[in-house]
């Protein structure tokens, strides 16, 4: 028995991998369950293929056939366990490389997701034409399979098995059959927990190199910029699973509560040269959009360097009837009757609105007379979007925190 295993161990072949397929007496074309066994019972004929051309002996072939009850038992309980949710259980017939990825927290998690995204698990088991690949050198064997769910329908892909030790374990799934990228499913769950923490470096770090669009430095600013328009991460969480998913990219959504917003995005996870990050995203999982801050802020600058041409051009198209930048510079230099500025401070956290009307309040140094010593007065800025471009529709002065 233990020479027929170390055979096993280092088989004599001129292939460590071969792949078949091979009929079963009574093919089925759809997994059903049978009184003693269901699933993947096409295995013990692979592993029979394996240690019969790994060594020529009685020894290996009985020791092929000792290995039936329990790999045809491993087949068949995978399948018991997840139409019977009992991730738990499941983890535990995990091999130790499956489960140094995923914790058993984890994939515990990600198993109610799949039920809740993808419907109940109805049966699974050998794909038609019972396909099955074995790789000798690394003791595992790979089977097509299918699962069917309630609401998502007939998910086919591998299920990969390995021999460690005396005992076999599910070493790992495709894509395919689960629907959804385990890996994808962890990475969401890190720029889940970099949103709640506040980690917008780590959130950078989670972002491909193609989404690296502005400079990193410039990416915490614009962050700490939303935080202030929109509040901190209150809730966030998987809302759904892409049903074109492959072995290189998940599709998911994910939704982000914060104290002001509230969104669900489509975020797509890639598996690139540095791991599992985010490719894609839909640019409202980052929050509102900050351009009209941007704005307003670029024409307190241009009223305090007296760049009143930049300023006019600022304005939307309808505001520019009948004025002049020349007039502007008049207006806000003191001249004409008008009153100087000498400051003027943008406040984020006025921020209201939404897709196409914005107003935000400033705080404004002028030389107008003041009841009061350093009393500041205040300004209100009406934005809209004109071609897709945040222009100021209006600028209204207002006496002290009357704006507010």
């Amino acid at each position: 028995m233990s020479e027929s295993h170390e055979n096993m161990s280092n088989p004599q072949t001129d292939a460590d991998t071969m792949s078949t397929s091979i009929e079963p007496p009574h093919p089925q074309t759809q997994p059903q369950k049978t009184g003693k066994r269901r699933g993947l019972r096409i295995l013990i004929i692979c592993l029979l293929i394996v240690i019969i051309l790994a060594t020529c002996s009685f020894g290996a072939y009985r020791y092929a056939m000792q290995q039936y009850d329990q790999l045809s038992a491993l087949g068949a309980q995978m399948c018991d366990n997840l139409e019977a949710h009992k991730y738990d259980v499941l983890y535990q017939h995990f091999s130790d490389g499956l489960k140094g990825q995923f914790t058993k927290d984890e994939f515990i998690r990600y198993g109610k997701e799949m039920d809740q995204f993808e419907g109940n698990v109805l049966s699974c088991g050998q794909a038609a034409g019972n396909n099955f690949s074995a790789d000798v050198g690394q003791r595992a064997i790979t089977v097509a399979s299918v699962l069917n769910r309630d609401s998502s329908g007939t998910h086919s892909g591998n299920v990969r098995f390995q021999f460690t030790g005396n005992s076999w374990t599910v070493d790992g799934f495709d894509v395919g059959f689960l629907g959804v990228s385990l890996n994808a499913l962890k990475a969401l769950d890190n720029v889940c927990g970099a949103l709640m923490a506040r980690n917008y470096l780590a959130l950078y770090r989670l972002m491909g190199s193609a989404l690296h669009t502005e400079s990193q430095q410039q990416f915490l600013e614009d962050a700490a910029l939303h935080q202030l328009v929109d509040g901190i991460t209150l809730e966030c969480a998987l809302a759904g699973i892409g049903k074109a998913n492959t072995e290189t990219a998940s599709a998911l959504q994910i939704h982000v509560r914060r104290v002001v917003d509230d969104v669900t995005a489509t975020v797509t996870i890639g598996n690139t040269r540095n791991g599992w990050l985010m490719t894609a995203f839909d640019q409202t999982l980052q929050g509102r959009d900050i351009a009209p801050i941007a704005v307003a802020t670029r024409w307190c600058s241009d009223i305090k360097s007296q760049n009143y041409t930049d300023a006019f051009g600022l304005l939307t198209s309808q505001s520019q009837q009948g004025y002049s930048a020349k007039a502007l510079g008049a207006k806000y230099s003191g001249k004409d009757g008008g009153v100087k500025w000498l400051d003027c401070t943008v406040d984020p956290g006025t921020y209201v609105g939404d897709d196409t009307n914005i107003t935000l309040i400033a705080q404004v140094q002028d030389t107008s007379p003041k009841p009061f010593p350093g009393l500041t007065d205040g300004a209100q800025f009406a934005l809209t979007k004109e071609n897709s471009t945040w222009k100021i529709a209006a600028v209204f002065t207002c006496a002290n925190t009357a704006c507010r």
